[in-house]
């Protein structure tokens, strides 16, 4: 993957990862002590019969949604990583080449040895 195309994948996944917190918190709260947790917040709508039960329903929706978008986040949070993860890596092949590199010239070794 080039550098540029990494880029725009890592800024997507941003975007992406804002936009699911941002959905989350419309209708559950992170929980303190683990920030990969979210709490569906059951809703409060009134006292009659009728209300009840659409709050019984609307709950049952968010449960559903909230582990969809809790997976969803998981995934983002992973795919990031992992685009830390290789920036890392070719840091640190380039560093090593540049040391070998210099090396080599010091010793006096043709380049491509």
């Amino acid at each position: 993957m080039t550098k540029d195309l990494l880029k725009e994948v890592e800024e997507l996944l941003t975007l992406e990862e804002k936009r699911l917190r941002e959905e989350l918190a419309e209708f559950s709260k992170q929980n303190p002590k683990n920030k990969d947790d979210f709490e569906a917040q059951f809703p409060s709508m009134g006292d009659k019969e009728d209300e009840n039960a659409e709050e019984v329903n609307m709950y049952s929706t968010n449960l559903t949604l909230e582990r969809t978008l809790e997976a969803s986040l998981r995934d983002v949070e992973k795919a990031l990583e992992r685009i830390k993860t290789q920036r890392v890596k070719a840091a640190e092949q380039a560093a090593a080449a540049a040391i070998a590199a210099a090396a080599a010239a010091a010793a006096g070794i043709p380049e491509g040895y």
